[in-house]
């Protein structure tokens, strides 16, 4: 008879908050025999996502148990569709089947889609419990992970956490690691602090983050000048929305002649106007949204 399935130790639940993953590693599920054949009718390798088939043919119509494994790509299809769609349980409900399957091996993109959640929810506790669960089972983060987890403080109202996480990156990685990361991925961390920094006005992080950036030999990007932008419609006026926007030094000349920019940074421009405007006929306080006193 087969034996039976191994103990689940795997766990994910989701709250209103967001998720909150734990993950811990499991040995792998036991052997599958087929009783009618007297012979293992495959082999389950869970660290590796495959089955093993012990014959090299299928073609004498017998069944074959691979084609009744479902893939990796299934469930984070469906974790991506389900958190396109808000639904977050759906999120979490395929997570688990997913580490019914592969216990030892789920994926590193199914973890990549936790985290969104979480920085999306603006819960950092989850995306931190996420990491974690991550490195228990052999995935580096990328930048992109650690974007995740900057924006996840930053939506949580604790953007001094945010910025304490980029330093502890630049000081364990090294400069290197955020200046010559492939894509310019390095500058898309310092843009979520400087993003974060200018929709709560906070001069002092925003200026220190971009001395930083400058410091370590980071471009600035688009983004980078869209948080500008931001910072002067809160705490400046529209003459400084308009330096940042013709700025032609520290890395941003590659942004000229302006026709170059995307219709989103030219967007982004007429919102910083327009928010200075509003918020001289109807003050707001800053952190709702609003401008510096």
């Amino acid at each position: 008879a087969p034996a039976p399935p191994p103990t689940t130790t795997t766990t994910a639940t989701a709250g209103s908050a967001g998720s909150r993953l734990a993950c811990i590693r499991r040995p792998p599920p036991p052997l599958v025999v087929d009783p009618s054949r007297g012979a293992p009718a495959a082999r389950l390798d869970a660290r590796r996502g495959y089955a093993a088939s012990p014959t090299t043919s299928s073609s004498d119509g017998t069944h074959n148990p691979v084609s009744s494994i479902l893939p990796r790509k299934h469930f984070t299809d469906a974790m991506r569709a389900a958190r396109d769609a808000g639904d977050i349980p759906a999120v979490m409900k395929n997570f688990t089947e997913l580490c019914e399957r592969y216990p030892d091996s789920p994926g590193p993109g199914a973890f990549e889609i936790l985290l969104s959640v979480a920085a999306a929810e603006g819960d950092p506790d989850a995306a931190v419990d996420t990491l974690e669960a991550m490195l228990s089972l052999g995935y580096p983060p990328t930048h992109h992970t650690h974007r995740k987890i900057i924006v996840a403080y930053n939506r949580g109202g604790q953007l001094d956490r945010a910025w304490e996480w980029l330093r502890m990156l630049a000081e364990s990685e090294g400069n290197e690691y955020l200046a010559h990361a492939e894509g310019n991925a390095g500058a898309t961390l310092f843009d979520a602090i400087l993003v974060g920094a200018g929709k709560v006005a906070d001069a002092n992080v925003f200026n220190e983050c971009w001395r930083v950036m400058r410091e370590t030999g980071v471009d600035p990007t688009e983004g980078t000048l869209e948080a500008h932008m931001l910072m002067e419609s809160k705490v400046g006026w529209s003459d400084g929305v308009e330096a940042a926007w013709e700025r032609r030094d520290a890395g941003f000349e590659y942004l000229h002649p302006i026709s170059k920019r995307s219709p989103r940074l030219f967007c982004r421009r007429v919102e910083a106007h327009a928010r200075i405007a509003t918020y001289l006929l109807k003050p707001r306080d800053v952190r709702r949204g609003g401008r510096a006193a």
